[in-house]
This record gives C-alpha cells, sequence and structure tokens, in this order.
C-alpha cells in the first residue's frame, strides 16, 4: 500500500501510532501492577492469618511446656522429701506392739502410771515406765520380762529397799 500522505502528517500519524501504543501498553502496565499488588495484598493476608495461627499454637504448646515443667518441679520436690518420710516411717515403732509387750511384763498386781517415749540418737526409742507394785516379786518379775524384750533396762536405784507398795521408775531402749 502506498502512503500519499504528505510528510508531515505521516509523521503525525506515526507519533499518533506511537503514542497509541505506549498508551496500550502503559494500561497495560497499570492493569498488571493492580493485579500484582492485588496478589500481595491477599498473600499478606494469607500469611497474616497463618502467622496468627501459629502464634496461637505456639502459646498453647508454651502453657503447656510450662505445665509440664512446674509438675516435673513438683515431682522433684516430692522425690526430695519421699526418702525422709520413708525414714521417718522405717524409724518409728508400733505402738500397739510395745504396749503389748509392755503389759506382758507387768503381773496382774502391777500397773503402769506412766509412759513416755524419746528418741535417743535418732537410732533407739528411750522408754520410761512409771508404775506401782505390789511387792519386791513383782518387781524381779517385771525386771525380768522387760529384760527379754528391751535393751538396758534400768530401775530407779531407791525401788529395791522397798519391800510392798512400790512406785518405780524404769527406763529401756527398744
Amino acid at each position: 500500500m502506498i502512503n500519499l500522505l504528505p510528510e508531515k502528517q505521516k509523521k503525525r500519524v506515526e507519533r499518533e501510532r506511537a503514542y497509541l501504543l505506549i498508551t496500550f501498553l502503559m494500561v497495560y502496565l497499570i492493569i498488571f501492577l493492580f493485579a500484582f499488588s492485588g496478589t500481595l495484598y491477599g498473600l499478606s493476608i494469607f500469611t497474616a492469618e497463618t502467622l496468627e495461627e501459629e502464634r496461637a499454637i505456639l502459646k498453647e504448646k508454651e502453657d503447656l511446656y510450662f505445665e509440664i515443667l512446674e509438675k516435673d518441679r513438683l515431682v522433684e520436690e516430692v522425690n526430695e522429701i519421699a526418702p525422709r518420710f520413708d525414714a521417718f516411717y522405717r524409724e518409728q515403732i508400733s505402738l500397739t506392739e510395745l504396749v503389748k509387750k509392755i503389759s506382758s511384763s507387768l503381773p496382774e498386781e502391777a500397773h503402769v502410771t506412766g509412759f513416755r517415749l524419746a528418741s535417743r540418737d535418732g537410732e533407739d526409742k528411750l522408754i520410761t515406765l512409771e508404775g506401782y507394785a505390789g511387792n519386791w516379786e513383782d518387781l524381779l518379775f517385771i525386771e525380768d520380762r522387760l529384760e527379754e524384750s528391751f535393751s538396758d533396762v534400768s530401775f530407779s536405784p531407791g525401788v529395791w529397799a522397798q519391800v510392798s507398795d512400790i512406785n518405780f521408775t524404769v527406763t529401756f531402749y527398744k
């Protein structure tokens, strides 16, 4: 096709073509930038929601972790205390058994008026009995029976001088 337009108009047509091309390119560039910014905005919203969910999960796990740490600390405290309780209960004596042994050591005419139990150096228990014996033979019977079950049986010195109606004090170890 032959272009019969004057030179001035040819240049003007060429410029219009160039402006049109630049305008189309600018419109396409603007549309692309809007689409790209929309994509970035959507991606930022998605990332923010995901980040918030991850923070919530992390918070739950932190709470669980601190709860486990607290329980672990409590278990350690109990494990520290437990051996002391075990040692304490191992060192205990059965008062029922002790009272049975003492009552079997007494003749029918004798009776106990006082009872004390104390620890000696954390090992043996010092037992002190105060009581009444009708006569000297009952006192000997009590001494023999207590020596069978206990150690270091010791009567107060003045009791052996009395013959009847004897108020005695005896100490021994379990």
